[in-house]
């Protein structure tokens, strides 16, 4: 998909990761439906959020760490509920994946 990329228009939106593309141009939404992968990371310690902050477009970048689902409290009313989800296959409203990185790498520079 590398060749598409220049017709390719990604934005996010809050969780939602959206894409649009120019009617005619040589761009398969399906392809990119399902391979589009919409991560939100939480990281395991300072270091690791230090370094997703030094992540620039075009590098090669590989995490390690666990799916996880997310509760947050405020008093004693459940506020927030973020699923990860478990499947490649699933598309739209859910399709996130939410990841408790433990390890990055940022070509051959290793953060833990």
């Amino acid at each position: 998909m590398p060749h598409q990329l220049e017709y390719i228009k990604f934005d996010q939106i809050v969780r939602f990761c959206l894409f649009s593309y120019k009617h005619g141009s040589p761009v398969d939404p399906a392809y990119i439906g399902r391979h589009l992968s919409n991560n939100h990371l939480i990281p395991a310690n300072a270091n690791i959020r230090k370094a997703l902050a030094r992540a620039k477009r075009g590098d090669i970048v590989r995490l390690k760490g666990y799916l996880v689902n997310v509760r947050t409290k405020s008093g004693s009313k459940e506020a927030v509920v973020w699923k990860s989800s478990m499947s490649r296959d699933d598309t739209g409203n859910g399709a996130c994946e939410v990841l408790y990185v433990e390890q990055l790498r940022i070509g051959n520079r290793l953060y833990q």
